[in-house]
């Protein structure tokens, strides 16, 4: 009689069990339909929590698997419509500006929705465990699209609209130059702005900002392309040029680093700009040096001895049409048209001198 209770007790247990996974599989259909994400989220959760409970005897009955089953489709067909629903509120737009020469770029961004309405659906995307690949996936669009234009090319334009879109234009060129480092700050800090006036209100579940999220993706990247691609190359080669670069780089530097952690797009103990302006004497050195060596290989490649062919008919040396005649050979002709000489002056058999 005992043992009968007890395998009463387990069939109710197992039950109970199918119809809670039942009820929250019909709860998420019905959010998903609904487009109550969060709902759906959090039901699909208990789902497979309830599934990833043992029942001692009974982990291999076919219903389980069913219900297993079941539970993947609606996740996935969630999961898509999250992703459907995210590409609406956040466009991108990409296109020659010119069609025909395609001498320029434009890079669109455009958030269209209100705050409650991605903030659900963010909420519901750190729960299903897909917050942070598809904040990469922004991440990467925006280096590429937006930030990386900004940074390395000097034709540069952005444009902040009243609205819900920031566009970036850049002319197309085969080696862009990069701009002044208070030129690429600016247009950097007006994409992040726009970013901070759409996403300051946003926090995930554990309260970090929204922006913050973002910046852990992007901040490391964003931070080495301005080092290596635009600062770095703007390090002059000589002492006179010094005090003029500390006051268009350094202090333009430190200004942006401390706005980016006041708006928590880097942590406060993020250095990488900040050693670049304590480096700074060592990477113009390393600069210079860098500047000698090169007039050295340079000279080191050239001709050990520069001669002229002389000979009866070109006493002083034939010049090469294509290249400007030297100070030296500039003298000699100067020299020969100016004086009357006898012709047989400067004669000499054919030969090589220097």
């Amino acid at each position: 009689m005992k043992g009968e209770l007890e395998n009463h007790k387990c069939v109710l247990e197992v039950l109970e069990k199918l119809v809670q996974i039942q009820d929250n599989l019909e709860c998420a259909a019905s959010a998903n339909e609904m487009q109550s994400y969060s709902e759906g989220a959090a039901a699909l959760l208990k789902v497979e929590l309830l599934l990833g409970t043992p029942l001692d005897g009974y982990d291999d009955i076919q219903i389980l698997q069913a219900l297993q089953t079941e539970c993947c489709v609606e996740k996935q067909k969630l999961i898509f419509k999250m992703n459907e629903k995210w590409k609406q509120m956040v466009t991108w737009n990409s296109s020659d500006s010119n069609s025909q020469s395609k001498s320029k770029q434009v890079s669109q961004l455009e958030i269209t929705s209100v705050s409650s309405a991605v903030s659900e659906l963010i909420g519901a995307m750190e729960t299903l465990g897909i917050l942070e690949s598809t904040l990469k996936c922004f991440g990467n669009r925006l280096m590429e699209h937006l930030f990386k234009p900004c940074v390395v090319n000097s034709t540069a334009t952005v444009k902040n609209t009243p609205g819900n879109v920031v566009i970036v234009t850049v002319n197309v060129e085969k080696n862009p130059v990069p701009p002044p480092p208070k030129q690429m700050y600016m247009n950097v800090l007006t994409v992040i702005q726009f970013l901070e006036k759409h996403f300051k209100e946003l926090r995930i579940q554990d309260g970090t900002d929204f922006l913050s999220c973002i910046g852990r993706n992007v901040s490391k990247e964003l931070l080495e392309l301005i080092v290596n691609d635009c600062l770095t190359p703007a390090i002059p080669h000589n002492n006179k040029d010094m005090t003029e670069f500390e006051g268009n780089c350094i202090e333009p530097t430190k200004a942006f680093q401390d706005i980016l952690v006041n708006l928590k797009f880097i942590p406060e103990d993020d250095n990488a700009l900040e050693d670049f302006v304590k480096n700074i004497n060592v990477l113009f050195v390393n600069k210079k040096s860098q500047n000698i060596l090169l007039q050295a290989r340079d000279l080191m490649k050239s001709e050990l001895h520069n001669t002229v062919k002389v000979s009866d008919q070109h006493p002083l040396g034939e010049l090469a049409e294509k290249d400007a005649p030297s100070d030296k050979k500039s003298r000699k002709l100067e020299l020969a048209s100016s004086c009357q000489l006898s012709t047989d002056t400067f004669k000499l058999p054919p030969c090589q001198i220097r």
